[in-house]
């Protein structure tokens, strides 16, 4: 047998391992030259002096130049809300805003801070589509900030005209002080402008706010739902539900300017799940053919997860738990994605908002959800 040398030995070697490289990163450098999404960045900051939620303001993000397809990819960031300490109530509040974004589709867009008394008169003057709401809450001063994102597993295929924009509503109030209430964002959009529409997804919104007790220690007080019945007849049709974003928050009464104390601990806990097998009509009898609320009893320390969301035929999408161990308000975001969920006629979306207490009296605890289901035929 002939001896290689070891120069050959090391140029072969070095010419193998060149081969090998340009295989392994031919595909990368074809998927390098794909176009990239297009990003915008907006950073807004308002501040108001309001007890009632009687005007919301709207913040353009980005213009179209012409008619075209809107994909987006996702929409990431942070919201901020800011009360001014205040020794009088002994730096304790009560404000909360309801951040939304969304899509025109008609050629028009709002104005810098433009003021709206109502959601429906917007709907109709800019023919809106929403892709996305955060809802923050504080009942102490200072500044809250909060990191969202609201991812698209399939991309948000929009049909919009020259003149639309994608826009942000800021509804928030300060109920327990006379001075300025400042709110604030930094926005960023992932996205592309298409001439035609790709795979065709849809957003359910799945929000709803309650007042919880949370003393269920040893006495049931009552559970609290947002439910999305699935119908062949509609409106909410058999489909593919393949994604979850949005938020929820749960917050304590102010009493007299004081937050009240407790020794134990409270949780709320948001499940988002799909009732299956005639489930739903057996949990919530003669139900709305549209989205409602309902409420039952919870269990106790003694019989827990009496709940119909913990039945064998709920598919639990989701969970947010709520509460921080104090009285500070308590805010989460939930971002999930997963292999599709299929519904059939007769299922129900649904956010069960179960309380857990450990003490005989807390004050009674406001819970609201923002989450968002994202679906496909």
């Amino acid at each position: 047998m002939k001896k290689i040398s070891k120069k050959r030995f090391y140029q072969y070697n070095i010419r193998k391992m060149i081969l090998y490289m340009l295989l392994a990163f031919t595909p990368f450098q074809l998927h390098a030259q794909s176009p990239s999404n297009d990003l915008k960045t907006t950073n807004i900051i308002f501040q108001k002096k309001s007890k009632n939620f009687n005007i919301k303001n709207f913040f353009p993000l980005l213009d179209f130049q012409k008619n075209s397809y809107l994909s987006l990819r996702k929409i990431d960031g942070y919201y901020f809300i800011s009360n001014p300490l205040e020794k009088k109530r002994n730096n304790n509040a009560s404000s909360e805003t309801l951040f939304s974004i969304m899509v025109s589709k008609n050629g028009k867009c709002p104005k810098e801070k433009e003021a709206s008394e109502n959601y429906i008169s917007i709907y109709s003057k800019y023919s809106t589509s929403g892709v996305g709401a955060t809802i923050l809450k504080q009942n102490t001063s200072g500044k809250t900030s909060f990191p969202f994102t609201y991812n698209f597993v399939t991309p948000l295929s929009i049909k919009v005209s020259e003149g639309s924009c994608v826009f942000l509503g800021i509804d928030g109030s300060n109920f327990s002080t006379d001075n300025y209430y400042t709110m604030g964002a930094h926005i960023n959009i992932s996205y592309k402008l298409l001439e035609y529409p790709e795979k065709k997804s849809s957003l359910l919104g799945l929000d709803g706010e309650f007042t919880l007790s949370v003393n269920n220690e040893n006495k049931s007080t009552l559970n609290a739902y947002v439910v999305i019945p699935i119908s062949k007849n509609g409106p909410f049709f058999p489909n593919k539900i393949i994604n979850i974003f949005g938020n929820a928050s749960a917050t304590p009464r102010i009493r007299n300017h004081t937050l009240e104390k407790s020794k134990n601990n409270w949780h709320i806990v948001h499940i988002i799940s799909v009732y299956t097998k005639n489930s739903c009509q057996i949990a919530f009898p003669k139900h709305k053919n549209r989205k409602f609320f309902w409420n039952d009893k919870t269990g106790t320390k003694w019989e827990n997860k009496t709940s119909s969301v913990f039945w064998p035929s709920s598919k639990i999408l989701s969970t947010l738990i709520l509460g921080e161990g104090d009285y500070r308000s308590s805010q989460k975001q939930v971002n999930k994605n997963f292999l599709p969920v299929i519904t059939q006629d007769g299922d129900c979306i649904v956010d069960a908002i179960i309380p857990i207490g450990t003490e005989e009296e807390t004050p009674p605890i406001n819970t609201e959800s923002q989450l968002y289901l994202q679906t496909t035929q």
